[in-house]
């Protein structure tokens, strides 16, 4: 049925694949953490994952900010 619909608005190239890399990527870009991206997808490894991780915003400023609120 994907196909079907994908044809018929000439997204020949389109896959539902796409779709679920769509969805993964758009979980990081909210810094929504790998772990839980990990399970939503149903990797078996972490390493699977970290494919999506460049799409991250900059977690090492953000744990920066975490200790700095403490300090």
């Amino acid at each position: 049925m994907f196909r079907l619909i994908a044809d018929k608005a000439e997204l020949h190239e389109f896959t539902f694949h796409n779709l679920r890399d769509t969805y993964a990527s758009w979980l990081v870009q909210q810094g929504v953490s790998l772990k839980i991206i990990q399970e939503l997808l149903g990797h078996e490894s972490i390493q699977t994952t970290l494919i999506y991780a460049h799409l991250a915003p900059d977690s090492r400023m953000v744990a920066a900010e975490v200790i700095d609120g403490y300090l």
